[in-house]
């Protein structure tokens, strides 16, 4: 666990009323309470390579070190123990708003009681009863952060806490999808965040590919597919040959396709867009994408094809290269030989060839 830091002040009726000091101790007392809940942008525990792309600030990091101030609430009982049996019977009895309290009053008062993870656990779980969930995932994050989450009492399962948050975040995920434009939710950066957490949190964990996998979710459901389509590529380049790893490569050929579709005269767009198609299928051809794949796959083939006619076209007939329009129907018909234009297409080089060689 990590290491924490109290501060104890010795000072007289007179030197604290004193107007200066006072005010010194006001103010540090308010800035105490405030940093108990300000975000921490720093990844904590696990992989670093699962960082998020393109977020500057988590808004789901866990609160930094939780340490009485002067405004902090104290604990109604007088022991740990004592406190805990308070907070879980407010919590039986359905009392959740007074049992975070208490938890939380647990927690800052005795941080390294042997009651404190329980407490914490505590915190985040009646939070999220009161569907405060944002709030409990930073919360169950604290609890990883500053815990030996792998031994704790009371059979609390590591899984547990991770699934917990997995929850949460889906149900980000699932408002996003749900609504328009996303509103309504954490927004795409903040879904693709928490899912990073979890995995950066377990990168063994048996669903840590299925959290990359909902981070390119999040950016495909709110039309950001360039960002969902690194997302689902990063996954495959880790997982590769697993079954999220194939999903993960039709959703990235999916992604590519609707980009494709907005940009049909960029010739390695539509080229990357049919090599995405292609592994996906390969990878495996009975995927219930498969199908759809294939006949988006002949769309974006069609349009490739269109636009690589047309520029032989150009050499041919727009700005007269006779040089560069062969050399571009005979790279057509290899590329394409039963294509529609393939036909006018020979016709062209046999007439080209013979202009070439008079």
């Amino acid at each position: 666990m990590k290491s924490r830091q109290f501060g104890l002040f010795k000072l007289t009726k007179t030197d604290f009323f004193s107007k200066p000091l006072f005010l010194f101790f006001v103010f540090f007392g308010i800035s105490l309470s405030a940093q108990a809940y300000s975000p921490n942008t720093a990844g904590n525990v696990g992989d670093k390579d699962f960082e998020s792309t393109g977020i500057r600030t988590s808004i789901v990091a866990a609160p930094e070190f939780k340490q009485k101030g002067l405004f902090t609430r104290s604990p109604a009982k007088k022991t740990p123990k004592e406190q805990l049996e308070y907070a879980q019977e407010l919590e039986k009895n359905k009392k959740y708003k007074a049992a975070t309290k208490a938890y939380d009053a647990l927690v800052y008062e005795w941080p390294t009681a042997a009651e404190a993870p329980t407490a914490q656990l505590g915190v985040a779980r009646t939070l999220e009863l009161r569907e405060k969930r944002l709030q409990a995932f930073k919360e169950y994050q604290y609890l990883i952060n500053n815990y030996d989450v792998r031994h704790l009492p009371n059979g609390i399962l590591f899984t547990d806490i991770l699934n917990s948050q997995f929850r949460i975040a889906n149900h980000y995920l699932m408002k996003i999808e749900n609504s328009f434009l996303g509103t309504g939710s954490i927004g795409a950066d903040g879904v693709a965040e928490a899912f990073a957490q979890i995995a950066r949190n377990a990168p063994e964990w048996e669903r840590a590919s299925e959290c990359l996998l909902r981070r390119g979710l999040a950016y495909e459901a709110v039309g950001r597919n360039a960002e969902a389509i690194f997302e689902y590529e990063d996954l495959v380049g880790r997982y590769a040959g697993t079954q999220v790893a194939n999903e993960a490569l039709y959703r990235a050929a999916i992604a590519r396709y609707h980009v494709a579709t907005k940009a049909k005269r960029d010739e390695k767009t539509l080229r990357n867009t049919l090599v995405a198609m292609s592994l996906a299928i390969q990878a495996d051809p009975t995927h219930q994408y498969a199908e759809a794949t294939k006949i988006h796959k002949e769309q974006i083939q069609e349009i490739l094809t269109a636009l690589l006619f047309e520029k032989a076209q150009f050499y041919d007939k727009i700005k007269p290269n006779k040089t560069a329009a062969l050399i571009s129907y005979k790279s057509f018909i290899k590329e394409f030989p039963n294509a529609k234009e393939a036909s006018e297409a020979k016709k062209r080089i046999e007439e080209l060839e013979a202009q070439v060689n008079q």
